[in-house]
């Protein structure tokens, strides 16, 4: 039993992430950008992360402490 509940809550948790992912997606997809940008210099505004497409490719376009907060917050959200 005590599995059994752990299984159900590590599934209603991923079900939530993904359904916060696939508003993010919606967004994206609609156009709509934070004002501002993305880094403390000012060099990267939101907009352009889409120029090299949606996805994986959109990563290159973020800078690498932007990508370490995605991957500390994957692993928090795991934990």
């Amino acid at each position: 039993q005590e599995r059994f509940d752990r299984l159900r809550y590590l599934e209603i948790k991923h079900g939530r992430i993904s359904m916060a992912a696939f508003i993010g997606m919606m967004v994206q997809e609609l156009g709509i950008t934070f004002p501002g940008s993305l880094d403390l210099k000012g060099e990267v505004p939101f907009d352009s992360v889409l120029d090299n497409g949606m996805g994986f490719p959109a990563l290159s376009a973020v800078p690498t402490f932007g990508l370490a907060q995605i991957i500390l917050f994957g692993g928090i959200a795991e934990t």
